[in-house]
């Protein structure tokens, strides 16, 4: 993978770009063995972060340019796991048109904002076995 967040914590976790859009961001991983937890599943802390990733990062590259004068961070983040996280799993975010209005007006005035992001995690099989809303804080420098 072509690391887009480079940070030696994502090179641990080795998440895959599946399909980057404007406003979308799939990601995937298939756990090696320091992944997995004692079930062999998916680990409960690999799946977070790669929520966290996809959450984070679909508003990363939705703000483009204007990044390199704003802070994306993430405040807080509720998680459900669904089902055993087993083989592939892919996660996606994404924001809808208001969000993204929303972020234009914000980073185009220099204003503090504060949203709701929505990521979900599913296996090959497209059957869901996790999903988070997160805050998000994007601030300018």
């Amino acid at each position: 993978m072509a690391n887009a967040f480079e940070m030696p914590w994502v090179d641990l976790i080795k998440p895959n770009m599946e399909e980057i859009k404007p406003a979308q961001l799939v990601l995937s991983q298939t756990p090696e063995d320091l992944h997995k937890n004692h079930n062999g599943d998916m680990h409960a802390a690999v799946i977070f972060s790669m929520l966290e990733m996809a959450g984070m990062g679909v508003i990363t590259l939705f703000l483009g340019d204007a990044i390199k004068d704003s802070l994306v961070v993430l405040k807080d983040m509720h998680i459900h796991y669904d089902a055993r996280a087993q083989g592939k799993i892919f996660f996606k975010a994404s924001l809808d048109e208001g969000l993204q209005e929303k972020l234009k007006r914000a980073i185009d005035k220099g204003d503090n904002i504060e949203e709701q992001v929505y990521a979900v995690a599913y296996d090959e099989n497209n059957r869901q076995v996790a999903h988070a809303s997160m805050s998000a804080v994007i601030k300018s420098k």
